[in-house]
């Protein structure tokens, strides 16, 4: 079996340890042909490097970041290749939305086997103006803001807190106005947080009412509106204790297509799977689509 080995040295704290790393390169050397990539950024070399290649499995160690990275790869370039996600990251996002485990124990096993694992197909969203897919989910709003300015340090050491201890010395977030088309249906809507989500489950390692399926042709977007801290936490609650829909406070809205325009508020940052992109401005228009069974995974 051919494998490309994607590591982003900088995902999370397991990472700090060399060991775990050197473990995973000896489980698979010798057993596998095995290429090692360090991953920097999203600066395009991986896909320079690679739009030629040849692999039947691509293992992605980091973090969502990173997992982003080598979805893209695959679809791109590597299509006939299979994807195995080892989760080093801090949030983990992608893995618990696939209802799998950031142990390390349970990663090590996995690759001992990868001949044998199983497989699954799964959605995937694609933003059509900037040719990217994502796996897990785009966030726009106050969560954006937070991830963008929780550096990489505290999110090593302390994980998914470190993101809530960011929250606590930023705790002012805003409203914006936008227009979301779900299908060609328009709906004008307010938003501190918004996420288009093709798979999710958990927030942190905390189990929530709003699972999103990868496997249904759909994306779901949800979102609540808060312009102070406690309607923020309210809102938290709500995820985690309620099941959004179109009339609670809580929005869900399922469908194939989605077109988000912001009309009102100021510039809104936003990421793919953690991977912060340029910022939104009035009248900046997202598009995004679910394009069904397009990325097989190793579970």
């Amino acid at each position: 079996m051919k494998i490309l080995l994607v590591v982003n040295p900088k995902s999370g704290k397991r990472l700090g340890k060399r060991s775990f790393f050197d473990r995973i390169f000896e489980i698979l050397d010798g057993r596998h042909q095995v290429e090692r990539y360090f991953l920097r950024d999203y600066s395009g070399e991986i896909f320079d490097k690679y739009q030629r290649g040849d692999f039947d499995v691509v293992v992605a160690v980091g973090g969502d970041g990173t997992v982003n990275t080598c979805v893209n790869l695959i679809l791109k370039y590597l299509k006939k290749a299979s994807l195995l996600i080892i989760p080093a990251g801090s949030t983990n996002a992608s893995i618990f939305g696939l209802g799998g485990s950031d142990s390390q124990k349970s990663s090590l096993k996995k690759l001992k086997t990868i001949d044998r694992l199983d497989k699954i197909v799964t959605d995937v969203g694609y933003l059509k103006d900037l040719d990217r897919y994502f796996l897990q989910s785009l966030v726009i709003g106050y969560l954006a803001t937070i991830s963008e300015l929780t550096d990489q340090p505290l999110k090593n050491k302390y994980g998914f807190w470190g993101y809530c201890l960011k929250i606590l010395k930023n705790n002012k977030p805003v409203i914006r106005n936008f227009r979301l088309e779900v299908d060609g249906q328009v709906f004008d809507i307010e938003v501190g947080t918004l996420g288009i989500h093709n798979v999710f489950r958990n927030l942190g390692k905390i189990p929530t009412r709003q699972i999103v399926k990868c496997q249904d042709g759909k994306l779901d977007a949800i979102f609540y509106a808060y312009d102070n801290f406690f309607k923020f936490f309210v809102s938290v609650l709500y995820f985690i204790f309620l099941k959004g829909n179109t009339k609670r406070k809580l929005k869900h809205f399922v469908g194939r297509s989605f077109n988000l325009e912001l009309t009102s508020g100021l510039p809104a940052e936003w990421n793919i799977d953690g991977e912060k992109l340029p910022k939104m401005s009035i009248g900046d228009n997202i598009c995004c689509e679910c394009l069904a069974s397009r990325l097989t995974i190793l579970v």
